[in-house]
Order: C-alpha cells, then structure tokens, then sequence
C-alpha cells in the first residue's frame, strides 16, 4: 500500500515535479520547500517560473530524462503532463497531481481558496495584498515576489477545470461566477457542477460568492454560510479604485 498524502507530507522528502515551470506549479514547488521538503523538477524550456525557482535554490532541469527519478521519494505532475509521460512511466514511488497536493498541504493553515471561471488571479492577489497574507496565485503581479509565499493565512486559487476543486476544504471560499468552460474533465454540466457543490460543502466558515452571476447564486443563495456580494446586493456600499461596473 502507498502511503497517502497525509503520511507524504509529514517528514522531509525528496520530491521531484513534472512541468515545475507551471505557474501553479512553481507556486507549490517553492511552498514545498519553504516546508522543508528537497525539491527538483523539469518541464520542456526556460521561462520566468523556472528562473525564479532556481533563485529560491530549486534544482530544475530543462527536458525529459528517467535520470530525473533518481533518489526521488515522491513525484508530483501537473494536469498537463499526460499518461505517457517517460518519467511518470518510469517512476516507482508515489505519483501525485498538484492539485491533490496543494489542497493537503494547506490543512494546517487558515486558507481563503478563490475558485470561478473568471477573475480568480485579480481576487487572489487584491486579497493577499490587503491582508498581507501568504498565497499561491495563479499569474505574475507586479509588486509580489513571485507566485508564491507561505504564512499561517493563505489564499490561493483553486482550479475548478479539472475537478480537482473537491479536494481542498477552506474555512473561506470565494466563488467569482462559474461558466462551463473547460467541460473536457467533466461528463457532463452537472458533473461540472457537482465540484462546486463539494467545494461549498467542504468550507468551513463562510462562502463569499458574486450574486450578480446566475450560477454562482443559484449553488449558494440561501446557504447558511452565504454571504453575497455585488453590483446588485443591497450591502453597504464602499468605495474601490479599481475599474469595472461598481466605478462607472
């Protein structure tokens, strides 16, 4: 039987990640290391991710090599990275995809996951900003060293496209609408839409969502965890300098 993600992450292992120049990817890369964890990875060529993760000491190699596997306890694969990958064919220890991982390495911190088809990078990082907290972002912003950074409050995004949303359990969610876009991991619209039913049930305090889109309201309106925003909500209003159908 292998050991489970729980048991993987609770000691310092040697972990080595497929398509590590992924943004999300890079993120959770340097989040396994501020953890203590040894990590290397590879993906096809250069980009800004991987020189930013050799400037946090994360060993990255360019191409495909079963070498790679070498004194390897655990691999870590984006959804990117098919089936067939020599280096998933080849590896003979526990083979995990980051968005399993992500959502377990973030257990034992307070975490704001920011889900939707739209604006989940803008929300994450004007969150992060505001509480000066620790996230995993899913884009370059000007200002944030990177696309990582750890702390004891966490916001991150969580990516509904491939499902893989059921597997994080936030004490805040953040719901920015939801269109069905992305359908090729998912049977069918309710399918699509039973992942974020999961996510909402799986939250722990409360479920922020935009009431302005008609999904969105439909999944959580008159949940009791609820809270609304938007446009169209009788909530007090506020002033934001930010563009957009609240700052004509």
């Amino acid at each position: 039987m292998r050991p489970g993600l729980a048991e993987l992450l609770s000691q310092p292992r040697r972990i080595h990640m497929i398509g590590i120049g992924g943004i999300g990817m890079a993120g959770l890369a340097y989040l396994l290391k501020q953890r203590g964890h040894l990590v290397s990875g590879c993906d096809e060529q250069e980009n800004r991710q991987t020189a930013w993760l050799r400037e946090k000491g994360v060993e990255v190699s360019i191409g495909r090599d079963v070498a790679h596997l070498t004194d390897v306890d655990w691999v870590i694969r984006t959804t990117a990275v098919p089936d067939d990958h020599p280096e998933v064919l080849h590896a003979k220890v526990p083979v995990s995809r980051r968005g399993e991982v992500l959502p377990a390495l973030l257990r034992d911190r307070f975490t704001i996951a920011v889900s939707g088809t739209h604006g989940k990078t803008t929300t994450t990082a004007l969150i992060a900003q505001v509480l000066g907290c620790g996230y995993c972002i899913g884009g370059e912003v000007p200002g944030f060293d990177g696309v990582a950074k750890d702390g004891d409050i966490m916001v991150v995004e969580s990516d509904e496209s491939d499902g893989t949303i059921v597997h994080y359990h936030p004490d805040i969610a953040v719901i920015t609408n939801i269109e069905y876009d992305h359908m090729e991991h998912h049977a069918s619209v309710d399918a699509f839409e039973a992942c974020f039913k999961t996510f909402i049930t799986n939250t722990r305090e409360k479920i922020v969502y935009c009431a302005d889109d008609p999904a969105a309201s439909r999944l959580c309106k008159g949940h009791p965890k609820a809270v609304p925003y938007g446009v169209k909500v009788a909530n007090p209003p506020f002033q934001l300098a930010l563009a957009g159908a609240h700052n004509p």
